[in-house]
C-alpha cells in the first residue's frame, strides 16, 4: 500500500527560542514511520531547516533556537515507511515567529485587596516585534474557580504599542476571594494569558433596608424609635453635591449624577419611586446595571406637548431591549412636582407618572 500525501497543520506564531511541534494528518496509505520537515525562508525561499525523525507519531519537532523571531517562513513535510519509502510532499504552510509577547495586569498582584465592590481591572500588552493584540476577555472566577462574570471577547482595534486595556466589574461581594484573568489572541492566532490572579474583597456594606423598632414607654409618656438603617456609600458630581432647600439634590446640569455601586442589591420583585421636578426632557435619569451587564435605563421623554416616563431593559442573553412608556400627562412645568413609579416582577415591568403637590 502506498503512502498518501500528509496534510501539515497551520501553525500559530510562535517564539522561536522555544521548541515547536509541527503536526500532520494521512488518511489510509502505509503506516508512517517517520517524517521530514522542511522550512525555507518565505523571502528568499532559501532553506533555513530539513531534518528527518522517526516516530509513529504524526509531528515534527523542531528545536529552540532553530529559526529567528521576525521571520516570515514557509513549511512542508514528507512521510516515509519502513519500506523506505517517501510520499509526495504536502501542502505548504506559512507562519511567523515572534517573541513571547507580555501580557499582565498593571493594577492588581497576587493577594490584592480590593476596598469596594466595583473595580476596573487594567492589564498592558506588549510584543517586540509590533505584533498586536487582536481580541481579548476578562474572566471573573469565584474561589471555586467557577466563572461568574466576563467581558465577554472584545476586538481591539488600535496598532500602537504597549496597548492598555480594561474592564469594569462590579457587585464584587464583600469578604470573598477572587481570581481575574485576561485571554487573548495575537494577530498571529497564538493563544495568550495573563495567568489568573487571585485577589480578596474587603469593604464596609451597609444594609439597605432594617426594621423599624418601637418601645413604648408608657410610664414616662414617650415612645423610642429604634432602627438599624444604615446609609449606602455613593459619590457624586459635583463633589459636594448641590442640594435644594436641603432636601433635594439638583441634577440639571449636564455632567451631574448621583452613583451607588456597592452595598445593596436589587431581587426581584421590587420597586422604586422617584420624586422631582425640573427634569431636562428626553434625557436619562436612572440607570441600574449588574456584573453580567444587564441594565436598566428609566428617562423622561417629552414632545412638547405631552411628557411620558420610559423604560429599556436589557438582560443578558436578549437581543432587543424590552421597552414601556407610562401614561402620559399634559400642561408639564418646570415648577410641577413629578412621581415617577417603577414596578419590576420577573421579566415584567410597570410604570406610572402622576403629577403631585
Amino acid at each position: 500500500m502506498a503512502l498518501t500525501k500528509p496534510i501539515l497543520n497551520n501553525v500559530a506564531a510562535f517564539d522561536a527560542s522555544n521548541s515547536q511541534a509541527f503536526t500532520f494528518n494521512v488518511v489510509g496509505g502505509s503506516q508512517v514511520v517517520g517524517n521530514t520537515l522542511t522550512i525555507k525562508d518565505n523571502t528568499t525561499l532559501s532553506t533555513v531547516y530539513t531534518n528527518t525523525q522517526t516516530s509513529f507519531k504524526l509531528q515534527h519537532i523542531v528545536p529552540a533556537g532553530t529559526l529567528s523571531n521576525g521571520k516570515y517562513y514557509q513549511a512542508y513535510v514528507t512521510t516515509v515507511d519502513a519500506q523506505g519509502n517517501v510520499s509526495v510532499q504536502s501542502n505548504t504552510i506559512q507562519f511567523n515567529c515572534y517573541t513571547q509577547p507580555t501580557f499582565q495586569f498593571t493594577n492588581v498582584s497576587e493577594n490584592t485587596v480590593v476596598n469596594n465592590a466595583s473595580y476596573e481591572f487594567q492589564a498592558s500588552y506588549n510584543q517586540a516585534e509590533g505584533e498586536i493584540l487582536n481580541e481579548y476577555t476578562f474572566n471573573l472566577y469565584d474561589a471555586s474557580g467557577i466563572l461568574v462574570s466576563t467581558s465577554g471577547k472584545q476586538y481591539n482595534t488600535l496598532s500602537v504599542l504597549p496597548l492598555s486595556i480594561s474592564h469594569l466589574f462590579s457587585g464584587l461581594a464583600d469578604n470573598s476571594a477572587y481570581s481575574i484573568e485576561v485571554v487573548g489572541y495575537t494577530s498571529g492566532k497564538t493563544a495568550i494569558t495573563t495567568g489568573r490572579v487571585n485577589f480578596s474583597v474587603i469593604y464596609s456594606s451597609p444594609r439597605l433596608y432594617s426594621q423599624l423598632y418601637l418601645t413604648n414607654n408608657c410610664k414616662e409618656g414617650y415612645i423610642t424609635v429604634e432602627t438599624s438603617i444604615k446609609p449606602i456609600n455613593g459619590h457624586s458630581n459635583p463633589s459636594p453635591p448641590i442640594y435644594i432647600d436641603n432636601k433635594k439634590i439638583d441634577l440639571r446640569e449636564a455632567g451631574s449624577f448621583v452613583e451607588w455601586d456597592g452595598g445593596y442589591s436589587f431581587e426581584s420583585p421590587y420597586t422604586i419611586r422617584i420624586w422631582g421636578n425640573g427634569f431636562n426632557w428626553n434625557n436619562n435619569i436612572l440607570r441600574l446595571k449588574n456584573s453580567n451587564g444587564s441594565t436598566v435605563v428609566l428617562s423622561v421623554c417629552s414632545d412638547g406637548t405631552d411628557f411620558w416616563a420610559e423604560l429599556n431593559v436589557l438582560m443578558q442573553g436578549w437581543t432587543y431591549p424590552y421597552c414601556i412608556m407610562s401614561n402620559k400627562l399634559q400642561n408639564v412645568t418646570s415648577s410641577s412636582n413629578l412621581f415617577i413609579w417603577l414596578r419590576a416582577d420577573g421579566d415584567l415591568y410597570d410604570l406610572k407618572l402622576e403629577e403631585v403637590e
